[in-house]
């Protein structure tokens, strides 16, 4: 198990460098070829005035919209081939790509709607890195990470507000419930964990009876060449599970990497009433590699 094919959203300047960084060092790495996507970015036209003055504004601003969306996707791609440049990274198609060259990359630009046309395209990459979404981004991104969580089956690795990843991931924690959403992310950062110096198996309060111990995590990765220590993380009938396990990974010497499985629950009792994921998606300020 390794990875091949890295996807990455490409679509505002000010986490370009952030997302190039980290993709160029995993695909560096693993010799693998990194997909650079582009969305045409497009507000929707107001609804409907009294023609033939709607007519007119609309056709006016969609004009002077499309204009815009075709400046940013030049702007983006400038930034791509600069970046790529930089870096020494051949760009070429992912049919074009061997081992031999090490990492690649392409750029593609697509005219569909967002976040959802990411989620298709997506769905044939080894892992998605994404930025995290600032407060104030478009609605449309602060939703990327979920979209792309519930709609590709893919490991997604989400990158702190300021945090890339500038090498491999040496100390790392891993989050353990038992639950099959954590059994994916075991899986998928499976590559990343043989690499770590640090492999921490976490637990958080009480697991299901039924559920395998983080002791079964630990002898299975063991079967894999890795090492790892278990941490049990008691809870007081006050604390907060999210920030108790936040605070833990920020003890552990800095870690620099948290797996963990995505929305255990359904989404909509995230929304009502809060979760884990959402919790990490707010607060973590390292790498978070996610499955769902």
């Amino acid at each position: 198990m390794t990875i091949k094919t890295i996807l990455i959203p490409f679509s505002d300047e000010e986490s370009s460098v952030r997302l190039f960084q980290a993709a160029a060092c995993l695909a560096a790495f693993y010799h693998a070829h990194m997909r650079f996507v582009h969305l045409l970015q497009r507000p929707l036209p107001a609804a409907a005035y009294t023609y033939p003055v709607a007519l007119n504004y609309t056709h006016d601003f969609y004009t002077e919209m499309e204009a815009m969306a075709q400046k940013q996707a030049k702007d983006m791609e400038d930034r791509f081939h600069e970046l790529c440049a930089q870096s020494d990274i051949q760009i070429v198609t992912s049919a074009q790509h061997s081992d031999a060259k090490g990492a690649t990359a392409s750029w593609e630009v697509f005219d569909r709607a967002m976040p959802y046309g990411y989620t298709a395209i997506a769905r044939l990459a080894d892992l998605i890195v994404l930025a995290k979404p600032e407060p104030a981004a478009p609605a449309w991104q602060q939703g990327l990470v979920e979209e792309m969580l519930f709609q590709t089956a893919r490991p997604v690795l989400m990158l702190g507000e300021t945090e890339t990843l500038a090498k491999m991931p040496q100390r790392v924690v891993l989050a353990w419930n038992g639950g099959r959403e954590a059994a994916r992310a075991l899986s998928a950062a499976l590559p990343v964990l043989k690499h770590a110096r640090h492999v921490d198996v976490t637990t958080i309060g009480k697991i299901n009876s039924n559920a395998e111990p983080p002791e079964s995590v630990v002898a299975y990765l063991a079967l894999h060449g890795i090492s790892a220590q278990i941490s049990h993380l008691l809870l007081k009938r006050k604390d907060d599970p999210e920030m108790a396990f936040v605070e833990h990974a920020a003890r552990q010497k800095k870690a620099d990497l948290v797996v963990m499985g995505a929305y255990s629950h359904n989404r909509w009792r995230e929304v009502v009433l809060g979760g884990f994921t959402r919790q990490m998606i707010r607060e973590s300020s390292v790498p978070v590699l996610m499955a769902h």
